[in-house]
């Protein structure tokens, strides 16, 4: 891939650099999340690092002669980033570069009109929103930490990705695992978090009614008569979709009904907007609902986390089953999942050069 001759632009031009102190979930809910976030230093990150002056001298003292001839890691190490904004235009381009037989052979920041560089140095972290097209490039040896998140900020994009990778064929081992699984029990609790919110008399954020609206659209398209075979197996036992479906649209065509009445702002919460808002307490149903809750908690149901990680737990044991066990299992009637994660347990190869991909997190050490 030859890419020495394009003129890159500073990242400085577009990310955002903040202590870690500042970066909260009110600011993100304030300012939304949709230019990459520089964090310099580790500090509030809630995140423990050995020292600066950690070195292979330290790893000798520590465990032992016998690893040094096997690493080549220096003290100081850096990665290279290279962002591209998700528009449309650029989107529609990535989707053609990636499934073009000549992909490697092209450079896809010479089809772009902008491209930026970063380069994350050593105890940086860089977050990188949703859709955000890029390519790494590992300088320098280095030990770095990276994954990908979910957040509530952005759902319309994250869905626009998971169909674009469906659309490119992309392995299971790249894609986010129980990605459809993850937004029935998403849209469960919006719905809950919503209905809430409208008994209390306040007006959801903007971001979260949006993100209710791309899931609904998108859980209509996967229960769709055609298409619901593909979908089926991924919907979690607990969840009634159709009802679930019906009961979003009611809600949202409520919320939209009440655009043009006055109706209490809910301000930025100070916890996550899938549990409880901050408001709630100032509530006059707050005692009432507080009260059926306590009435109710001998016959708690299980958490959609629960259930989640209990789903998790089910299809990794699958996994470990032979061959004719699974076949044995699947037999009885139980959701045919355990094929999902069988692309986790690939290998991955060390490489030094990332492709363009769609969204990341990064600390370098």
């Amino acid at each position: 891939m030859t890419c020495y001759s394009y003129a890159f632009l500073s990242a400085d031009e577009i990310i955002v650099k903040m202590h870690g102190s500042q970066l909260t979930q009110r600011y993100l809910e304030k300012h939304g999340f949709e230019v990459p976030i520089m964090v310099p230093k580790l500090d509030d990150l809630g995140l423990r690092l050995p020292p600066p002056t950690f070195s292979v001298m330290d790893v000798e003292r520590y465990v032992g002669t016998n690893l040094i001839p096997l690493i080549t890691w220096e003290n100081m190490g850096e990665k290279v980033f290279y962002l591209i904004k998700p528009t449309d235009d650029n989107l529609a381009l990535y989707e053609s570069w990636s499934s073009s037989v000549t992909q490697s052979e092209v450079f896809f920041g010479d089809k772009v009109d902008k491209c930026y560089k970063c380069v994350v140095k050593q105890g940086h972290t860089l977050f990188v929103p949703t859709g955000w097209i890029h390519a790494v490039l590992t300088s320098q040896d280095c030990m770095a930490f990276g994954g990908n998140f979910l957040h509530n900020l952005n759902i319309g994009m994250q869905l626009r990705c998971y169909e674009m990778e469906k659309r490119l064929k992309t392995p299971d081992l790249f894609k986010f695992p129980f990605f459809e699984a993850i937004c029935w029990f998403v849209a469960k609790n919006l719905l809950e978090t919503l209905k809430e919110l409208r008994e209390d008399g306040f007006q959801p954020q903007t971001y979260l009614v949006q993100g209710v609206k791309a899931l609904h659209t998108a859980l209509k398209l996967w229960m769709k008569k055609e298409l619901v075979s593909e979908h089926a197996f991924e919907i979690p036992d607990n969840v009634r979709p159709g009802h679930l479906i019906k009961e979003l649209s009611k809600v949202i065509r409520a919320i939209e009904e009440e655009n043009g009445k006055p109706v209490k702002s809910q301000g930025i919460p100070t916890v996550c907007p899938v549990s409880r808002s901050s408001n709630e307490a100032a509530s006059p149903h707050h005692s009432r609902r507080r009260m059926r809750k306590l009435r109710d908690h001998n016959v708690r149901t299980p958490s959609n986390l629960d259930i989640l990680e209990l789903h998790t737990r089910e299809v990794l044991r699958r996994l470990e089953m032979c061959p004719w066990e699974e076949a044995s299992f699947r037999s009885m009637g139980t959701r045919e999942t355990w094929s999902f994660l069988k692309g986790l347990q690939k290998d991955c190869r060390k490489r030094t050069v990332r492709p363009f991909l769609l969204s990341d997190l990064c600390l370098v050490l």
